[in-house]
């Protein structure tokens, strides 16, 4: 399955479920491939047989696909004339700190904070919204509602000046549709695109329990759901790609995927723009505890070099957070 993974980004979200599902995993299947890979062969050598060899090769490949995968953008030292830092977060989790939230970005003073699911659970959005609000030098923007359901859904908190703030969905109007938000900054004198995206998650409405992980009824067709998901997700991804190459000024694009970058919805924003943590494992923010899945992110058109990205700390909400600051390239 961690060998199908490789093949995430280039299949057909609509044929294949089960390379979505392994491209997810390769950042921890990735790494054990190559100690497999060792045992197996150290076996093989003393048994001789065949089948080990032919697994050894497979396990090696495996580990190599995923070592040399390229996905950084160009790197560079902080510019003299100063970076503009963007931060992603997903606070729509019940689970949240309003306090570490305000800590966190007054300590790291981003110019611009995207907040997705900010109008999660019927609020207009997040009090950790308007908290952010409050700081020395920020303003709340809320984009205009995209369902009644889903007010202010998309909420960007920024200290540069937003000459305009737009939302609207990805796919069909509805509460599990992928959303986005488009701003359109002043920097430096010039300005510059940033896309606020939360795309659409598996089963949103469903609370997994013991009882469900148990049921062979809901194994029976998860299949079947996880193909339907992947392919309406791919349908989402492939109209902000299409928003995306339109845009003549440089681009930034964060936010909440509910896609691995290995895998197609995300990979095919991957052809216009660039991961600046990359696909490894250190970079994964979901969920907040253990996180194991690279989700979120921060995405740049060709423009932008990295001077420096990474993900936040535990304990600000059920997702980590992703800052990166950027400079213009010559």
């Amino acid at each position: 399955m961690g060998g199908s993974g490789l093949l995430g980004r280039w299949s057909a979200p609509s044929a294949e479920w089960w390379s979505q599902v392994a491209a997810a995993t390769l950042p921890v299947l990735g790494p054990l491939a190559l100690p497999a890979a060792v045992a197996v062969g150290a076996a093989t050598a003393r048994t001789r047989r065949f089948g080990g060899g032919v697994c050894t090769v497979a396990l090696a490949a495996l580990f190599a696909g995923w070592a040399f995968r390229t996905s950084s953008p160009p790197s560079a030292s902080a510019p003299a004339s100063g970076s503009l830092s963007v931060l992603t977060l997903n606070i729509g989790g019940v689970f949240l700190s309003e306090g570490l939230i305000a800590d966190y970005v007054e300590r790291t003073q981003p110019d611009v904070v995207l907040l997705q699911e900010a109008g999660a659970h019927g609020r207009p959005y997040a009090p950790a919204a308007a908290r952010l609000g409050t700081l020395d030098g920020y303003t709340v923007h809320v984009g205009s509602e995209v369902g009644k359901d889903t007010p202010g859904r998309q909420v960007i908190v920024s200290r540069l000046p937003v000459r305009s703030y737009e939302s609207g969905y990805l796919a069909m109007p509805e509460v599990r549709s992928g959303v986005y938000g488009r701003a359109v900054v002043s920097w430096q004198g010039r300005e510059v695109v940033l896309y606020n995206v939360h795309l659409r998650p598996f089963n949103p409405d469903v609370s997994w329990s013991w009882e469900r992980m148990v049921s062979p009824a809901v194994w029976a067709e998860t299949p079947g759901n996880l193909r339907a998901f992947f392919a309406e997700q791919a349908v989402e991804a492939q109209a902000l790609a299409r928003l995306v190459a339109a845009e003549t000024a440089p681009v930034v694009v964060g936010g909440d995927f509910n896609a691995a970058p290995d895998q197609w919805s995300r990979a095919v924003l991957g052809r216009r723009l660039r991961e600046t943590t990359g696909r490894w494992l250190p970079a994964a923010t979901r969920p907040d505890d253990t996180p194991l899945l690279n989700v979120d992110g921060v995405l740049v058109s060709d423009d932008w070099a990295v001077v420096e990205a990474g993900v936040g700390p535990p304990g600000l909400s059920d997702h980590r957070a992703v800052l990166a600051r950027l400079a213009l390239r010559p």
